[in-house]
């Protein structure tokens, strides 16, 4: 397709429908990605038939999923292109490996929340991991200890109470099954709700089952006592990156 033509909106719903069900009919995963994207398995059907157009978000966050992430996403919509023109559908890139091919690649996408960051306070939480921007972070599956990216979160980290481990500007990727307090592990890293606000800080006891100890690494910040109830476990930290001065 011409760079300088602009496709209406319409053709790219049907566009992205013809991709969609070509991906689905080869796959026979429709299931699977619904789960994968926290989304029913009717409404998923809706928007392959055409009764329902999912917004550009959702359609990238289906795309990566089918993996097609990032740039790759004009590759997912030229085999809708070519279905619709009859034409033979193109067959991806050769240095990019496909979401089939993931476990031999040894990486997998998680879910990255670039719609506000973590930190030390500021930052508006309502008390859930889904976010309202979304994209997708390529990661190397034995750097984690894992063999798929399920149940897994990365977050973007603001502010300094966790330096100098995790930096402004970093990354924290997190276990959402570990969200559990009588489950906690003693001293670990958490992404946690506070106060209408994400924060990523240590947790321990200070009476089991009664209260917390709210820690960061950077030894400025005070510890604070938190009773249970007024704490939100998203999750375990189980991987960070932070970025460096240049």
């Amino acid at each position: 397709m011409p760079l300088n033509i602009v496709e209406p909106m319409q053709d790219l719903n049907k566009i992205f429908q013809a991709t969609l069900e070509h991906l689905l009919a080869k796959r026979g995963e429709q299931a699977a990605l619904a789960k994968r994207i926290g989304m029913p398995t009717t409404t998923l059907g809706d928007i392959k038939q055409g009764r329902r157009n999912a917004s550009d978000e959702k359609k990238r966050a289906i795309a990566a999923e089918l993996g097609f992430s990032g740039r790759h996403y004009e590759n997912f919509l030229d085999i809708g292109r070519a279905v619709l023109a009859g034409r033979p559908v193109p067959e991806p890139p050769e240095n990019y490996a496909t979401q089939e091919d993931m476990p031999t690649a040894e990486y997998f996408h998680v879910p990255l929340d670039q719609s506000e960051r973590l930190g030390a306070g500021g930052i508006h939480f309502l008390g859930q991991a889904k976010p309202e921007v979304e994209t997708t972070f390529l990661i190397h599956g034995p750097t984690l200890g894992r063999q798929s990216g399920r149940n897994l979160r990365a977050f973007m980290v603001g502010g300094d109470s966790m330096e100098p481990l995790i930096g402004d500007g970093g990354i924290v990727v997190a276990d959402l099954t570990k969200n559990r307090f009588e489950n906690l592990r003693e001293g670990a890293a958490y992404v946690i709700g506070w106060n209408e606000e994400g924060k990523v800080k240590y947790l321990r006891w200070a009476e089991k089952g009664k209260f917390l100890t709210v820690e960061s690494e950077n030894k400025f910040y005070k510890t604070v006592i938190k009773r249970p109830k007024e704490v939100t476990l998203i999750g375990q930290v189980i991987w960070s990156c932070r970025k460096h001065k240049i």
